[in-house]
């Protein structure tokens, strides 16, 4: 997945691991040593109705449950498919009735999700600028907004954006695109009855600012070196629903500022 798809939704087709080795296809005495080397304990069979899990030294069979079933095509990031990845760690990848991937929730890691966060990111800033703009405010509420702030830290973006490098930046860009979120959050909570908290962004907004620079991530990411433990996961799978949740709130802030401008 490139830049010009971080819009589309992560499918477990994006994360998935196609090349797969079945348990029937692998010597009795390769199996278990395949799986501890790659830290793994499912194999598939070829026949798609059934996995053998590592017990021991040995392999059980268990038949493959539905809510262990995903297809390639259905969105990693939904109440359906978390509640799966919630019940079981490693789901199996379905086209039709055949299978072709497995995914395990650590291939959240992958630079799919990480481009998807960034959209995601992106998509709110750009709705936030986008309020802020049809409930009249301009540039110069957030200069006043800022001076009037005793915050130093508000008082040392002020002196920043007083520059004349600054000033000529906000004569040629849009309304709103030289300040930063956090800012751009604060004035809006400061003229708006919509309440959005800094800090239920800042975990998403962390992880894009801070460890996936794209050029690094794709430089360093091995498929073999897999960061997140299940708190992590469960904290990303929150993280998404509350920025996912504060969009949807601001979309119908949108709609409903705009109805007012032309009523």
């Amino acid at each position: 997945m490139d830049w010009t798809q971080a819009t589309e939704p992560v499918r477990f087709k994006h994360i998935m691991t196609k090349d797969i080795e079945f348990h029937d296809g692998l010597d009795k005495a390769d199996r278990v040593k395949f799986c501890q080397e790659r830290d793994i304990e499912y194999l598939p069979g070829k026949s798609g109705d059934a996995v053998y899990r590592l017990i021991s030294s040995g392999f059980r069979r268990m038949e493959l449950l539905p809510s262990q079933k995903v297809s390639e095509e259905e969105e990693v990031f939904t109440s359906e498919s978390t509640a799966k990845f919630q019940q079981h760690r490693v789901l199996f990848v379905f086209r039709n009735d055949s299978l072709t991937g497995v995914v395990h929730f650590v291939d959240c890691n992958r630079k799919p999700v990480f481009l998807h966060l960034y959209s995601l990111l992106l998509d709110f800033e750009t709705d936030l600028r986008e309020l802020l703009t049809a409930i009249g405010c301009t540039n110069d509420d957030m200069l006043e907004f800022l001076e009037g702030s005793s915050s130093k830290v508000y008082q040392r973006s002020l002196e920043f954006y007083s520059k004349a490098r600054q000033k000529e930046k906000r004569a040629r860009l849009p309304p709103f695109h030289t300040f930063r979120l956090s800012e751009l959050i604060a004035l809006l909570t400061s003229k708006n009855s919509l309440s959005i908290s800094e800090e239920d962004i800042s975990g998403i907004r962390n992880l894009v600012m801070h460890f996936v620079s794209p050029i690094t991530h794709r430089e360093k990411y091995s498929e073999s070196e897999m960061i997140f433990d299940i708190t992590s996961f469960d904290e990303l799978l929150t993280q998404i629903t509350i920025l996912t949740d504060t969009r949807a709130k601001l979309s119908n802030e949108i709609l409903e500022a705009k109805a007012k401008l032309y009523k």
